[in-house]
């Protein structure tokens, strides 16, 4: 986890916006970005939308770690 920002909307739900950086083979890194929607409510937290801004297959083909 490179970075994470948190929006409250109310007492119970907030937005995370993240960023997770990969490290594959020789040094090769890939960072992508993920946002989800928490509801911290009563007990452990749930996670109720997680949502990628980046096709990781894609970007692995892309950069080549991935043969495709």
């Amino acid at each position: 986890l490179v970075s994470l920002e948190e929006k409250w909307l109310d007492k119970r739900f907030v937005l995370a916006a993240t960023r997770w950086r990969m490290r594959f083979g020789a040094g090769q890194e890939v960072e992508l970005a993920s946002t989800y929607l928490l509801d911290m409510g009563e007990g452990a937290a749930a996670i109720l939308v997680y949502m990628t801004h980046q096709d990781l297959m894609a970007v692995l083909e892309e950069r080549g770690i991935l043969g495709g």
